[in-house]
């Protein structure tokens, strides 16, 4: 089984060549800046790419990228040990932007199936060396913040954080558990539907 696999390079690229989980796939430019390739489907749909790129300028440059599909996967136990220790999760870099952005996608989806109107169009691609300007960290809260106000939240469902300055671990924990709260309602919103109305209304 196959996962389609799609980045957006800058328009200067030329080839593209490397690999998705560690096995050499074949990219291809479909259409304008988007690159695709064909990787074999990954059990838990993580998808850790590795890329040689060649620009017109002829100078070859390398890329790693996370890349996640169709799941939440997310990331809400951050501690100050993590941050104080300098683990994996005590770092916020281009990983949990793409993880995020991914979850940003799939929920909005969601939304999308039962009729919401969702305006996002998430970046799911960064990679270690891009610099996020203000207006990418804008936008990046404002998708979390829009996929929040469609539904009435848990009570404990965290607020989206003002701004990514500064960020603590706390509210890079907040920015993913808005996601599985809102998931979660959703699904229940599904059930809900489906055992008291939508389906069995009038059915004796």
């Amino acid at each position: 089984m196959k996962q389609a696999i799609a980045l957006t390079l800058p328009s200067s690229t030329l080839y593209v060549s490397g690999a998705v989980n560690d096995v050499s796939v074949t990219w291809t430019n479909t259409e304008g800046n988007t690159w695709e390739a064909a990787a074999d489907r990954a059990e838990d749909d993580v998808y850790r790419v590795a890329l040689t790129i060649v620009p017109t300028s002829g100078t070859t440059t390398t890329a790693e990228i996370t890349l996640y599909y169709g799941i939440l996967n997310l990331i809400t136990d951050r501690t100050r040990a993590d941050v104080f220790n300098g683990t994996d999760k005590g770092y916020y870099n281009a990983e949990d932007l793409n993880r995020v952005g991914s979850a940003v996608e799939y929920v909005a989806g969601r939304f999308a199936d039962y009729g919401y109107s969702v305006d996002v169009s998430p970046r799911k691609d960064w990679s270690m060396g891009d610099i996020p300007r203000e207006a990418d960290m804008v936008k990046y809260l404002s998708e979390v913040a829009q996929l929040r106000s469609l539904v009435s939240v848990l009570p404990t469902t965290p607020e989206t954080p003002g701004d990514m300055e500064c960020l603590s671990y706390m509210e890079a924990n907040n920015i993913e558990q808005i996601l599985v709260d809102v998931d979660f309602l959703l699904t229940n919103m599904a059930a809900a539907w489906y055992y008291s109305g939508e389906i069995y209304a009038g059915e004796c």
